[in-house]
């Protein structure tokens, strides 16, 4: 799933600073830890994100 960062961390599973506006890959479960953290938001992709 794609996320974007929308504030500045240290990422401790890729071991990276991940950069405001930064896109990157991530599972769903990350992906929704991140956005409850407040790091990150996911980026919506076409038919699979519909509801």
């Amino acid at each position: 799933m794609k996320v974007k960062v929308i504030k500045r961390y240290n990422d401790v599973v890729l071991n990276k600073i991940k950069e405001k506006d930064e896109i990157f890959e991530a599972s769903k479960e990350r992906a929704e830890h991140l956005v409850k953290e407040g790091m990150v938001e996911i980026i919506k992709e076409g038919k699979e994100m519909q509801k």
